[in-house]
Parts: structure tokens; C-alpha cells; sequence
């Protein structure tokens, strides 16, 4: 049986790989999740919480409703970090980027989804966040900018069956190409077979 990786081991490369980075001392990195409501994306905003060494925002696609039952805040609003937006509309990520030094992208369509659905969601969404990072980071160099994407095994894969993502994994690929060729300082490409809430290293029985 293949072994899962989970959310948990996925902040744990992330982080030793550089790419969240060591804060700096005289200032709080702000780090963004997107999908930050979904299973990797809850995980990832809540570890990089309880290091207290980054600002931490959340950019949710749902409601305040849903984002209260899964980051657990109270106002779930800007205050808090929480931060609405939709990753095809490049306008409404630019409030949550602002200031941003690093992106963990965890948003993925889910179900069957029509594929320019996939395609805007798995290439544009992240050329679209790679741009509101660049555009309002200001203060920063491209050089400076780090960028995580939890994307798929089987990108390369030709043809995929639907049971192991079908069209969307192609898309994936594309999203993760632009990512490397975009010129941040950081980009890594996270690639599991597969995402689960158990402890990262046990088998799936």
C-alpha cells in the first residue's frame, strides 16, 4: 500500500525547504494560505499559526459560516486574518496579498467540474497569485517572493483515468510550470499520491 503524505508533513517540507523562509528580526513575515478551508489548507494555516513566527492569513472561497467551523475565528473577517476571494479574479486577492511575502497555495477543484473550470482554477488561479504576490509586494524583490503549490503526483501522466484526476491533473502541470518559470526567489511544487488526517508517515491500511 502506498504511503499517504499528510497536511501536517506537507507544512513541514515547506517550511524546511526555505520556502516559508526564517523571519526576519525587525518584522513578522505575512504568509498566505489560499484554500485555506479545505483539508490541506486548514492544516497548513493552523501549523504555521502555532510557530508564531508568521503573520498568517487565510484566503477562503466560502463563507463566514464555513470558515468559522474550520479556523475556528470569531469575526472571520479581516481583523482576524480572514480574507475572501476567488483565485480566477486576480482583483479580489489584492487586499489579502498585500504586504505578502509567501504563498502556500493548497486550492484544488474537487468533483467532476467542467474543464475550463480545472484549466481556470489549477493554471490561471496560480498565474493570478503568483501576480497579486508580485504586484503587492512592493517592498520586496521578486528575488525575496516564496511560493508553495500542493498540486499532484501523475501531472505528466498521459491520459489519466478520472479515478486518478483525469483532465485536471493536466492543468495541474501547467500551474506548476508557470510557478517554476515565474522568477521568485522560492517556488516548490508539492507532489503527493495522496492526503490524509493521520500522523505523515503510516501507511494507508
Amino acid at each position: 500500500h502506498a504511503t499517504m503524505f499528510s497536511a501536517t508533513l506537507l507544512l513541514t517540507i515547506a517550511v524546511a525547504s526555505g520556502v516559508v523562509g526564517d523571519p526576519v528580526p525587525s518584522s513578522t513575515p505575512v504568509v498566505v494560505v489560499t484554500g485555506a478551508t479545505g483539508r490541506t489548507g486548514r492544516a497548513v494555516y493552523a501549523g504555521l499559526q502555532a510557530t508564531k513566527q508568521f503573520t498568517v492569513r487565510a484566503l477562503v472561497h466560502s463563507n463566514a459560516s464555513e470558515a468559522a467551523a474550520t479556523l475556528h475565528c470569531k469575526a472571520c473577517d479581516a481583523s482576524e486574518g480572514i480574507y475572501y476571494g476567488d483565485v480566477t479574479n486576480v482583483t479580489t486577492l489584492i487586499e489579502a496579498f498585500s504586504g505578502a511575502s509567501a504563498v502556500v497555495s493548497a486550492v484544488g477543484v474537487s468533483g467532476e467540474v467542467p474543464e475550463a473550470i480545472e484549466a481556470a482554477v489549477e493554471w490561471r488561479g496560480v498565474e493570478n497569485q503568483v501576480a497579486a504576490l508580485a504586484n503587492q509586494s512592493t517592498s520586496l524583490p521578486a528575488s525575496q517572493l516564496k511560493f508553495v503549490i500542493v498540486s499532484s503526483m501523475g501531472t505528466t501522466q498521459r491520459s489519466p483515468p478520472p479515478f486518478e484526476g483525469g483532465t485536471d491533473l493536466f492543468w495541474k502541470l501547467q500551474g506548476e510550470a508557470f510557478l517554476l518559470s515565474a522568477g521568485l526567489g522560492s517556488a516548490v511544487v508539492i507532489k503527493p499520491c495522496g492526503l490524509v488526517d493521520t500522523p505523515a508517515g503510516i501507511p494507508d491500511s
